[in-house]
């Protein structure tokens, strides 16, 4: 049980650098797979399988995050459902039921990086000052 602890707190770490990344206005795209890759871990530690709820997010002043769909959000994003799904699965979104949800939040800040990234020729952005 002591590594089903471990990887618990390895998960809560990412998560607190998820939020800081937030608060500072920084995309947090980079650690989505990290973090999927903790829950993922220390979800098959303990013997459970993955949730069917969505946890509700809040942004920096405290308001619940808006869901997408897969389909709103493949349009957003211009790219196919099957590939959202794909990011959803690798920890941009989380399981409702049977649907994938993401928010709407990391939907727009993975456009964001997506279209720096294409104006630039670049694969990673610039760091913050």
């Amino acid at each position: 049980m002591q590594d089903a602890d471990t990887l618990r707190y390895l998960y809560l770490c990412v998560q607190a650098g998820i939020q800081k990344n937030r608060r500072n206005g920084l995309s947090p795209a980079h650690l989505y797979p990290l973090s999927a890759l903790f829950y993922r871990a220390h979800m098959s530690a303990i013997g459970h399988g993955h949730p069917v709820y969505v946890a509700a997010e809040s942004d920096s002043t405290g308001q619940h995050t808006e869901f997408w769909t897969v389909k709103e959000a493949a349009r957003e994003l211009g790219i196919g459902e099957r590939q959202v799904r794909r990011l959803a699965a690798d920890g941009l979104g989380a399981r409702k039921g049977r649907e994938w949800m993401l928010p709407k939040a990391r939907v727009l800040a993975l456009k964001q990086e997506r279209d720096w990234k294409a104006r630039n020729g670049s694969r990673h952005l610039p760091r913050a000052a």
